[in-house]
């Protein structure tokens, strides 16, 4: 699994916001392994993106990908947009529910966690001076989120 990586301390709220995100794709997962029903699950994927994937995306892109290349930010934002539409697109009434679609969405938050995590921010960590992280930092929210949906569907009974 390799070393832990060492993070800035200024960019820890939206890491530990990141812990959540893969969580939310493990529980995905386990859902798809224990043949839930999709429309449950679809629930929890929308509870998840209002709750935290929105504005979590906002504040991505408003406080931190300004202070990264263009070629990143641009790959990020591309893939906060690819999510949301594949969230929105589950949330239609017309959209087909598929095991398929919420593994894609898994694997599509989880890689894209994984890029921020091991090539934006380190590239950004590089890029700008220690002041600048304390003035990022500044602007993040603080609030320690919890993930309290209240079916829990990911838990084998």
């Amino acid at each position: 699994m390799g070393q832990p990586i060492k993070r800035s301390e200024s960019l820890m709220p939206l890491s530990r916001e990141h812990h959540l995100g893969l969580l939310f794709c493990w529980k995905l997962r386990q859902g798809v392994k224990f043949e839930v029903a999709t429309g449950r699950m679809v629930q929890y994927v929308l509870f998840f993106f209002d709750k935290f994937l929105k504005d979590h995306f906002t504040e991505e892109e408003q406080q931190v990908f300004i202070y990264a290349t263009d070629e990143l930010a641009a790959k990020a934002v591309a893939e906060h947009s690819n999510i949301k539409s594949l969230v929105q697109k589950m949330g239609s009434d017309k959209a087909a529910k598929a095991y398929s679609d919420l593994l894609a969405l898994a694997d599509m938050v989880d890689d894209h966690i994984r890029f921020e995590e091991r090539v934006l921010f380190p590239d950004i960590e590089k890029r700008v001076s220690e002041q600048e992280l304390t003035m990022i930092g500044s602007h993040l929210s603080a609030e320690v989120l919890t993930d309290d949906y209240p079916d829990a569907f990911w838990i084998k009974k």
